[in-house]
């Protein structure tokens, strides 16, 4: 009886040691997990910070104050300085050259859109899309005052079907 016994005891202390240690490894698979979507949430957040910031440079500081980005009717002045972010020369979205920046505008409203990669590889790489809207403020007043919102997307990847792709947004009014 004592022989069966010692066996039953094995066994219900193998049985507990194999939960725990599944139980372990479940936990320690998870944290991986959170741990890798944190990675890329940063990934996408940098990117978004990295648009912000590229914006608010050509918006505030090119050209000797004066904006990269079309105001109302007003088309941004030309410049042999062309707009570039991480020496990427910016293309609108639809990948028209700088110089030739399509906007739409809506009595004196004008929104500029542009987007570019933080790296070589396109698909697999950090990915920005920024939204520039100028809003003259009402009643119109004298001298114009306009109201900027800059929206900066930040992606993790470019690829769309990538069910890993994170966006973290950042919005800049001033």
């Amino acid at each position: 009886m004592k022989k069966g016994f010692l066996l039953v005891i094995s066994i219900m202390i193998a049985a507990v040691v194999l939960t725990v240690g599944l139980g372990m490894a479940s936990i320690t698979y998870k944290e991986l997990i959170i741990a890798s979507y944190s990675k890329e949430s940063q990934k996408a957040f940098y990117a978004a910070d990295s648009g912000i910031e590229c914006a608010l440079y050509w918006d505030l500081r090119w050209n000797g104050n004066q904006s990269a980005f079309a105001t109302s009717t007003v088309i941004a002045s030309k410049s042999t300085d062309i707009p570039k972010c991480n020496n990427v020369t910016l293309p609108d979205s639809s990948g028209t050259s700088p110089a030739s920046w399509p906007f739409s505008s809506n009595n004196n409203d004008a929104t500029t859109n542009f987007q570019f990669s933080l790296s070589d590889n396109e698909l697999g790489e950090p990915f920005v899309e920024v939204t520039i809207a100028k809003v003259a403020q009402q009643p119109i007043a004298n001298p114009l005052v306009v109201v900027t919102t800059i929206t900066s997307r930040g992606f993790n990847v470019k690829d769309s079907a990538n069910l890993r792709r994170v966006n973290r947004t950042i919005v800049k009014t001033y």
